[in-house]
Parts: structure tokens; C-alpha cells; sequence
């Protein structure tokens, strides 16, 4: 069993960077990508660190009350993403997509529509996990925002 602890000395580094697009009316194209590092300086070594991500969506609304949006998620093939005992474990990558929408009711309280992982594909809970995440989910949100 392993135990989680402390490390005396260490850095994590990392970029993510993000752009939009209204490029046509009223479309809207949004991408992001994350990146890090770790290292442990006491002990001279890499950490376990996340793998590489990417996002991409396209997204259409209506005035400010209807909106619908397209969205691939994607973790990049990583040989350092996760650390079993010494040895490193091979995280494969994979592209998640989801198909989301929404209307706006009055003021702030809204209807939210979504199905995660359109193409029902198994993957893992984290790099290097038995446990799959689950398949293609149904989600309804009805919510409130609150006024600050």
C-alpha cells in the first residue's frame, strides 16, 4: 500500500495557453492547451505530473439565450504521466467528444442539456488505472445564478 507524502524540495512548471474566435455571427471557436513538469530536487527526479490536454469546441447562441456547443477534449500519449514504484507507466491518449446546449429562462435561472462521450469510448480514470470512466452520459442541469 502506498502512503502519500510530502516532498522537501520540488518544482512544477507548466503553460496553457487559449484563444476565441467569433468568427462568424453568432459562432464562436474556442481551443486551449495545457503542458506540465515536475521535478523533485532531493531526490534528482521527475514527479508524476498530468498529461498533456487539449480542447476544442465550437459554439453557437442566440442572443444570450440559447446556445449549443460542440467539444473534443484531448489527452496526448505520455510516458511520464504516472509512476508506479520506479517504473513509468505508458498513459495512451485519447479524444473525448461532447455535444452540450442550453436556454436562458428568466434573468439568471437557466436549462443546461448535455451527452458526454458521444462515441461511448472506454478510457482511463487516470494514466495507468483498471478503472474505466464511464460511457456516454445523459446530463440535465437546471440552475440559478446567483447575484453578486
Amino acid at each position: 500500500m502506498e502512503r502519500a507524502q510530502n516532498i522537501g524540495k520540488s518544482r512544477h512548471q507548466g503553460i496553457e495557453v487559449g484563444a476565441e474566435y467569433n468568427f462568424y455571427k453568432n459562432f464562436l471557436a474556442r481551443a486551449n492547451y495545457t503542458w506540465q513538469t515536475a521535478r523533485d530536487f532531493i531526490e534528482d527526479k521527475p514527479l508524476r505530473t498530468r498529461q498533456p490536454t487539449a480542447n476544442l469546441s465550437l459554439r453557437w447562441h442566440k442572443r444570450g439565450k440559447y446556445w449549443a456547443e460542440f467539444v473534443a477534449h484531448a489527452l496526448f500519449d505520455s510516458d511520464t504521466a504516472w509512476q508506479d514504484g520506479e517504473e513509468w507507466l505508458h498513459a495512451p491518449g485519447y479524444v473525448i467528444y461532447d455535444l452540450r446546449g442550453g436556454v436562458n429562462f428568466y434573468r439568471d435561472y437557466g436549462l443546461r442539456l448535455a451527452i458526454e462521450n458521444l462515441a461511448n469510448r472506454d478510457y482511463p480514470v487516470q494514466p495507468g488505472s483498471l478503472s474505466i470512466n464511464p460511457g456516454r452520459n445523459f446530463v440535465v442541469r437546471l440552475g440559478a445564478r446567483r447575484a453578486a
